[in-house]
């Protein structure tokens, strides 16, 4: 198994390099800005899954690239 971190910027390369290298079939190649949204929004969606809690707990959220708080909280 590979674990790596990339840049939103660099995923559509990395699938392009699959598509090229691989038999993985890719109808389109994605933007690097939709890797950023369907990002925010799994985040988004896994955060409202969170049930409440009586224990004292504390979230830590930063997302250091400038994104408008409207595409954050954006409903689907």
């Amino acid at each position: 198994m590979l674990d790596a971190v990339v840049s939103f910027r660099s995923v559509p390369r990395i699938l392009e390099l699959f598509h090229s290298q691989t038999s993985l079939e890719l109808p389109w190649t994605p933007h690097f800005t939709s890797v950023i949204n369907w990002s925010l929004r799994v985040g988004l969606g896994l955060l409202r899954q969170v049930c409440p809690t009586c224990e004292p707990w504390i979230a830590i959220i930063d997302y250091s690239i400038d994104i408008k708080r409207a595409k954050i909280f954006r409903e689907s």
